[in-house]
């Protein structure tokens, strides 16, 4: 589909629910590249070493002789990221960092930062594929098609 024609179904169809037909033109553009969704994504592993050293955690974790401290390192140190959107990925990384909660070298709290690292803000206009950023132009002449 071209630029326009991803433009005219979402305004047509309006699957959010947004109210598209109510806006003006830059209330729809503005609307459309708002960062307002989320996509998720593989955890690249340098993101999660990085939240652990500015958290000082990443020192406890290399010093400690748990099992489930090596088990972390040894999973950073081979892996590039962490696709969470595959299941099986996500219930093993989901159990590396439970076993840093159980050795008190994690918190749930910091648990659950780790995982928001998956997620993208991204803007509708993008989810639908539409780039560079949709501008006023754009709706108007789509409105008109």
């Amino acid at each position: 589909m071209t630029r326009e024609e991803l433009i005219k179904q979402e305004l047509t169809t309006d699957p959010l629910g947004v109210g598209y037909s109510t806006m003006t033109d830059q209330q729809v553009a503005d609307s459309l590249n708002a960062k307002a969704r989320v996509r998720q994504q593989p955890i690249p592993t340098y993101l999660i070493k990085r939240y652990m050293i500015l958290n000082d955690l990443w020192l406890p974790i290399k010093q400690s002789t748990a099992p489930e401290a090596q088990v972390t390192i040894d999973a950073l140190v081979t892996f590039e990221h962490f696709d969470v959107v595959d299941p099986t990925v996500a219930t093993k990384f989901t159990a590396i960092l439970d076993g840093l909660i159980a050795q008190g070298l994690l918190t749930a709290t910091q648990k659950g930062e780790i995982l928001n690292l998956q997620n993208e803000p991204i803007s509708r206009a993008e989810e639908i594929g539409v780039t560079p950023p949709v501008t006023v132009v754009d709706v108007a002449r789509t409105r008109r098609i």
